[in-house]
C-alpha cells in the first residue's frame, strides 16, 4: 500500500494531522449503503455523507497458513445499524478506506472488501469478524489437462 507524501508528514507530526477511518456497509438489500467514519462530526468524501459514529477495527495479523482475519465494534448508540443486520441472513460487505483529516476527499489507502460475519450484540456494542474470501481452499488449477481437452499437450 502506498501512501502519499502529505500523509507520511502527517504520520511524523507531533499534533494535528491523522487519518478518519471511513467504513461502507453494503448489502443487496439495503436500500443505500450505511457510511460511518470515527470522527466526532459529519463529513463528506468524494460526494458520499458519512455519518459520525464510533467503531473499533483490529487489524488482522499477517501470519502465514491464515486467513486474515479482522475485527469490528461498533457502538450500538443508534439502532439503525443493527436493525439492518437483523433482517439480513448473508454477510453484509464492509469497504474500509483511510482519509487524511485534513483533506477528507484525499483517500490515502483502501483495504479490500470484507465480509462481516458472526456478528454479536448488546445493548451497547456490536461486534463482528470481518473476514476476506480465503483462496488458498480453492482448487488449483482450476481445470485439469486431460488428453480430450488438451491433445497437444500429450504429443509424443
Amino acid at each position: 500500500m502506498t501512501i502519499s507524501n502529505t500523509a507520511k508528514g502527517q504520520v511524523f507530526q507531533q499534533e494535528g494531522g491523522g487519518f478518519l477511518i471511513l467504513l461502507t456497509i453494503n448489502h443487496p438489500q439495503l436500500a443505500t449503503p450505511l457510511r460511518v467514519v470515527n470522527n466526532t462530526v459529519h463529513i463528506t468524501s468524494n460526494g458520499d455523507d458519512f455519518i459520525a459514529y464510533p467503531f473499533k477495527i483490529k487489524l488482522p495479523e499477517e501470519r502465514e497458513g491464515i486467513a486474515p482475519l479482522a475485527k469490528l465494534t461498533i457502538d450500538n448508540v443508534s439502532r439503525e445499524i443493527i436493525q439492518s443486520i437483523r433482517q439480513i441472513a448473508t454477510p453484509l460487505s464492509i469497504d474500509i478506506q483511510g482519509a487524511r483529516i485534513d483533506d477528507v476527499d484525499a483517500v490515502e489507502f483502501e483495504l479490500p472488501t470484507f465480509k462481516l460475519r458472526n456478528v454479536d450484540w448488546d445493548a451497547t456494542q456490536i461486534t463482528g469478524d470481518l473476514t476476506l474470501d480465503d483462496i488458498s481452499k480453492e482448487p488449483f488449477p482450476q481445470r485439469y489437462f486431460t488428453p480430450s481437452e488438451y491433445p497437444g499437450v500429450f504429443v509424443s
